[in-house]
């Protein structure tokens, strides 16, 4: 074999490679209902000071890697996540997500996705699945986080969440596919004035809709050019 059809089969088999390994599915999510604001303070919101009038929603799109291993596994319950039971952290499992809400876009690199199972625990706790990125208690979770600001408000942080019974997952894995929630599904959105006072923005029942992955354009490139290699190989053979 000459040195031109080894090196198309290299590249032939590089990109058999990255389509085995191109694991995240790609998902759209719309949470159409506007559920309402919060001051995490405690403090109430002044009538016309609301960063969001009713009506508003959210949607947009990201990959989701099902295929991760945790970063931690069976963590204590600790409240953070409502009622649920033990859970497990993937560490960039979201990536590449792009939203829109009341007409501003914000965009996220990589996410954290928490899994709280809650078998076989006590009958009062649920399951569920936290997609976040940004500043969540005083850390920061994921990479390339960029918000948008509203008056004295800058959006610092998204949490897109699911919640169901305790038979909705059972156990801690990344679920595959995605699905909405057997409660719900939705979306909180947390805002940060220039003193560290903290809003939330929530929204609830909307929908998860699994689309097609396309081949990534680096192995259609190398599959491309093994394949032209190769057919000049066989003519100067010929």
């Amino acid at each position: 074999m000459n040195k031109l059809a080894v090196l198309a089969s290299s590249l032939l088999i590089t990109a058999s490679s990255i389509s085995v390994y191109a694991t995240p599915a790609q998902y759209g999510f719309n949470v159409p209902v506007y559920a309402g604001e919060t001051n995490l303070d405690g403090s109430s919101i002044a009538s016309g000071d609301y960063l969001f009038a009713a009506g508003t929603t959210i949607s947009g799109t990201f990959s989701f890697d099902s295929a991760l291993l945790p970063t931690a596994s069976n963590l204590p319950p600790t409240g953070e996540f409502g009622a649920t039971g033990p859970y497990s952290i993937y560490q960039g499992a979201v990536q590449n997500l792009l939203g829109t809400v009341g007409g501003h876009t914000f965009s996220i690199a990589s996410g954290d996705t928490v899994v709280a199972d809650s078998n076989p625990v006590a009958d009062h706790t649920v399951d569920g699945v936290f997609n976040r990125a940004g500043k969540f208690n005083g850390g920061n979770i994921g990479t390339g986080f960029s918000g948008f600001t509203l008056g004295a408000y800058t959006l610092v942080s998204f949490d897109l969440y699911t919640i169901g019974s305790q038979n909705y997952l059972g156990s801690q894995a990344l679920p595959s596919p995605l699905t909405n929630g057997e409660f719900v599904t939705g979306a909180n959105l947390i805002f940060e004035d220039g003193n560290h006072n903290q809003r939330m923005v929530e929204f609830g029942f909307g929908n998860i809709a699994l689309t097609a992955v396309p081949l990534p354009a680096t192995a259609w490139l190398f599959g491309s050019s093994a394949l032209v290699l190769l057919g000049r190989s066989r003519k100067r053979a010929a």
